[in-house]
């Protein structure tokens, strides 16, 4: 099975995995019926919001119960009987300001419109390399531009089948739910998934630039990629170094990182500067001879820089 093709396998397992997981099956496909025949009908959105929790087909609960208030929440709010006219963040807040949490949003809209939206978990999370970030309604999108990423790519015509075969994926392949005879294929098509390793490793890495300093990244990285965190420690260096220079004085473009340094004051820190320059040399052309002091050594030179 190829590495396009397996998702869609995965999905097809999606109702067994359920059944492993939590000895009963979900049949999102029966609720998401019925939650067309309301939309259908016009019915308010908590109706629909309560029907989606009360359906049998379905365990609501385990992604947050429906306290009585936000019915009477719901009601009170402006944008209750014209929530189809919203922008989707816009949506995303006003939902997330009633329930205060977003895996029940994220429920609510996989059942109102599966085309575009997936119920956010952990175990798809943890695929995706999406981690939480300040605000949930942020953390969310990130999680579902991943997933329609995925859907274009792989020839899914709705997000929350993306969704539904990546959690079957992790849960039943990767963490073992599934009979050994059903995991191994998928598994190994898993692992020859590099497209699927990258958004995972850039999710993760974009995770890490937003919460860190380039430089605080490097030095979390000198326990475990010395090279890794001499590359991104050594360019975070060029660039500090150049634009502490090109702020005092005017400099043409494409000055090296040499004369930057002969220009930098005060000249006595320059011998140093050199001592990281030559560093940062070894780090971004050869990183056989980088080694965990010396990186060290470059990040405190760039932190005196800046």
């Amino acid at each position: 099975m190829n590495t396009r093709g397996y998702l869609h396998g995965c999905l097809d397992l999606f109702p067994e995995v359920t059944m492993r997981r939590y000895g009963k099956t979900q049949r999102l496909e029966e609720v998401e019926r019925h939650v067309a025949g309301m939309l259908k009908d016009g019915r308010d959105l908590w109706e629909i919001i309560r029907d989606i929790h009360n359906n049998d087909e379905f365990d609501a609960d385990m992604f947050g119960f429906l306290p009585d208030q936000i019915e009477k929440e719901l009601k009170e709010t402006m944008w209750h009987r014209q929530w189809k006219t919203l922008r989707e963040e816009e949506l995303l807040r006003q939902l997330h300001g009633v329930f205060r949490q977003i895996e029940p949003v994220s429920m609510v809209l996989r059942f109102i419109d599966p085309s575009r939206y997936g119920i956010i978990s952990s175990p798809v999370a943890t695929i995706l390399g999406v981690r939480p970030q300040r605000k949930a309604t942020d953390t969310y999108q990130a999680y579902l531009k991943s997933l329609r990423e995925v859907g274009r790519e792989r020839g899914f015509d709705r997000t929350a089948d993306v969704e539904m075969a990546l959690w079957a994926l992790q849960v039943g392949v990767l963490d073992g739910f599934l009979p050994e005879a059903q995991r191994g294929t998928l598994k190994e098509s898993y692992n020859r998934d590099v497209r699927l390793r990258q958004m995972e490793t850039r999710n993760l890495t974009m995770h890490l630039f937003r919460e860190n300093t380039k430089l605080k990244v490097a030095e979390s990285l000198l326990g475990t990629d010395v090279p890794l965190a001499g590359q991104i420690a050594g360019i975070e260096f060029e660039q500090l170094v150049g634009k502490r220079v090109r702020s005092a004085r005017s400099v043409r473009r494409g000055t090296t990182l040499y004369d930057l340094i002969n220009l930098l004051e005060p000249s006595r820190l320059r011998p140093r500067l050199h001592r990281a320059r030559a560093i940062r040399n070894d780090a971004i052309h050869e990183r056989d001879k980088v080694t965990k002091e010396g990186v060290e050594f470059l990040i405190e030179m760039a932190r005196k820089v800046e």
